[in-house]
């Protein structure tokens, strides 16, 4: 692999790691903003931060028409890319432009909510499923979706605790080829029950 796909890589893997970062400190800022800052302090490439802190330049840039091109990327820039596979991965769950838990009707997102049962959404009769908020380990017992009665919110502690074992983790590694396997196991561990969207609707 040459460099350019080794930080497409990280870039696309690591794109929404703001979203733990800001529901850790309820930062009212947006999530590719915050991302792109969080990961400076691991000496990362130019192509990675920009791919990062640009995944979703067209929601906040929405005076220019031109969405991402706007930015004034060079148009090799690999934030292009992962511009458009987040697009598309996200337009299958976005019943609107649901770019970031903060915006200035702050009210319809929260921070806490937990991740909720992809079937829920299957057959005539909708369930109330949600995942409890935790970190995957063989200790843990309840893998399963829980009914929403016992299912309980997610809190800034535990997306503390997500973020330092992440941060922690990123600083012992190179974003090489050789850590690619590791950086996936880690986010599957740390951000398997995260939510991808705080919308309550």
């Amino acid at each position: 692999m040459d460099k350019k796909q080794i930080a497409l890589f990280y870039g696309a893997v690591l794109h929404d790691i703001g979203k733990a970062v800001q529901r850790k400190d309820n930062l009212q800022i947006k999530h590719p903003i915050i991302g792109a800052n969080y990961l400076k302090q691991f000496d990362v490439s130019k192509d990675i931060l920009e791919q990062v802190r640009y995944h979703h330049v067209s929601s906040y840039e929405s005076s220019k028409k031109d969405g991402i091109e706007s930015a004034g990327l060079s148009k090799d820039s690999l934030a292009y890319i992962t511009y458009i596979a987040d697009n598309i991965s996200s337009a299958t769950d976005r019943k609107r432009n649901d770019i970031s838990d903060t915006r200035n009707n702050y009210g319809k997102f929260y921070s806490n909510i937990e991740l909720e049962d992809i079937f829920n959404r299957f057959g005539n009769v909708h369930s109330e499923r949600h995942m409890l908020p935790q970190m995957l380990d063989l200790k843990i017992k309840n893998i399963f979706p829980q009914e929403s009665r016992v299912a309980r919110n997610f809190s800034k502690g535990e997306y503390a605790v997500i973020v330092d074992k992440i941060t922690e983790n990123l600083s012992k590694l190179e974003f090489s080829e050789e850590y690619m396997q590791s950086v996936l196991h880690l986010l599957e561990a740390t951000m398997s029950y995260i939510p991808s969207s705080t919308d309550s609707k």
